[in-house]
């Protein structure tokens, strides 16, 4: 196989380390000057664009880190950027929202569970679903993002005509991943809260220790920049898987119409 194949890959990890070395610097930097509250609007930025360059070089196939490096700001489309931004805003509403409303439904029940101390259950069930809507949401709506990338088929219509199409692989595999992430997220906090002597009732805690903060942000940064990258190349891949159904479907239809303009 073409040694450029796994290229993209490469650049990924090298995104991935970047944007998690960037918002433990910034977690650090804001935890020091206590303004922690700060850092979720930075994040929202990061992970927007760390989203669109997994999208950019997959969809592209780029494999050139010198490509990259080499791009002027002229070359830079901020605009698609921005409506891709605002486009994985809405969409993770759209994931969220649902959830929402089963706590709101569930909530006696979580609450009569946690009077019978079973609060740790309730929280796994919690995960499960979420983990599960989410999945189903992105699964069939997830292809409206690398079609913004793409700037072909964007409307939302046709993110769901695709999404019908691949559900039933990709849901299942975002899914996972989600649920991976959050269990993951989940350990880490246990096991920094222990490592620092506080209680986290599975909370993300304020670490005293910068270090100890910088340490959590990166290791739990990490393995969040990988989630959302092995989201983004699932996305990216059923929608060319489409585009390329639809380019043969397209292709049939014209030949079949000019076979019948030849017999006629």
């Amino acid at each position: 196989m073409n040694p450029a194949h796994f290229a993209p890959l490469r650049l990924i990890a090298i995104a991935i380390l970047i944007s998690a070395a960037s918002k433990t610097l910034a977690s650090v930097i804001l935890a020091a000057n206590g303004h922690q509250e700060r850092l979720g609007s930075l994040d929202t930025v990061l992970s927007c664009a760390f989203a669109y360059f997994v999208h950019w070089t997959t969809l592209n196939n780029v494999h050139d880190i010198g490509l990259i490096v080499s791009l002027r700001p002229t070359e830079i489309n901020l605009k698609r950027i921005l409506f891709f931004s605002l486009k994985l805003s809405a969409l993770m509403l759209i994931a969220i929202v649902p959830v929402f409303f089963i706590v709101a439904i569930a909530a006696p029940f979580f609450e009569d569970a946690v009077s019978r101390g079973q609060t740790f259950a309730g929280r796994i069930t919690y995960m499960v679903f979420s983990a599960i809507l989410i999945g189903a949401a992105l699964g069939y709506w997830g292809t409206w993002l690398p079609a913004a990338v793409a700037g072909r088929n964007v409307d939302f219509a046709a993110a769901a005509k695709r999404g019908k199409a691949t559900f039933a692989t990709s849901a299942p595999r975002i899914a996972g991943i989600i649920l991976a992430q959050t269990i993951f997220f989940q350990i880490a906090i246990l096991g920094f809260s222990s490592l620092a002597g506080v209680t986290s009732d599975l909370k993300v805690p304020v670490f005293e220790d910068i270090g100890m903060t910088g340490a959590f942000e990166f290791v739990t940064g990490i393995v969040g920049y990988t989630a959302y990258a092995a989201i983004a190349v699932i996305l990216c891949r059923a929608f060319e898987q489409c585009e390329r159904f639809e380019r043969r479907a397209s292709t049939r239809g014209i030949a079949l119409r000019m076979l019948r303009r030849s017999l006629a």
